[in-house]
């Protein structure tokens, strides 16, 4: 730091600097250290895991705001996540967010984890429970069923995906597409 200057600056709006030295001394002959980190320390791509490991240990311990205060730490920091371990990370912390009653959140986080592994039909699926099932304030039919009819058209559906949205039909009043569907089901129930 160059405390001179720093004395100057708050001299200048009026603050009491007598503390500080009046010329800046600069270090001669400084010498570079480099740290050993030794061989038990984790790998610096791998620091986030123990913030992990004490949020589980929180929520263990029903501790909800400080679990979710440890997974965000690993979320906020500068050092990229790959997206498929940043998208569990946040489903983690949505679950954490639903058992501390913080719906939004929780509806938040899924959707980010959506987002960055869509390949993952259970971020999808825990997003959709959540819009359906969910407090009033994030319920939303109309979302839950594109996100529905997104899974049911894959050709590896499963009935759960096709009830849930035969019941998402229901509730928007599209009977029609609802009674459609449930046939589909009846007529590959009774196939199999």
């Amino acid at each position: 730091w160059n405390l001179d200057s720093l004395r100057n600056e708050l001299s200048a709006i009026g603050l009491p600097t007598p503390s500080l030295p009046m010329t800046e001394k600069i270090a001669q002959n400084r010498q570079v250290r480099k740290l050993d980190r030794g061989s038990n320390l984790a790998s610096l791509d791998g620091w986030w895991s123990g913030h992990e490991l004490l949020a589980r240990f929180e929520a263990i311990k029903l501790n909800f705001p400080d679990a979710i205060d440890r997974l965000d730490i690993v979320l906020n920091v500068s050092t990229p996540l790959d997206p498929i371990t940043r998208a569990r990370l946040l489903i983690q912390r949505g679950e954490y967010h639903l058992l501390n009653n913080s719906s939004v959140a929780a509806c938040a986080d899924f959707r980010d984890a959506m987002r960055l592994n869509p390949a993952d039909d259970e971020n999808s699926r825990r997003l959709i429970e959540l819009l359906l099932f969910g407090p009033d304030e994030i319920r939303d039919a109309d979302a839950a069923r594109l996100l529905l009819q997104d899974l049911v058209s894959q050709d590896e559906s499963k009935i759960q995906d096709r009830l849930n949205l035969i019941l998402t039909l229901i509730g928007v009043n599209r009977l029609r597409a609802a009674r459609d569907l449930f046939e589909q089901i009846n007529d590959t129930t009774i196939q199999e």
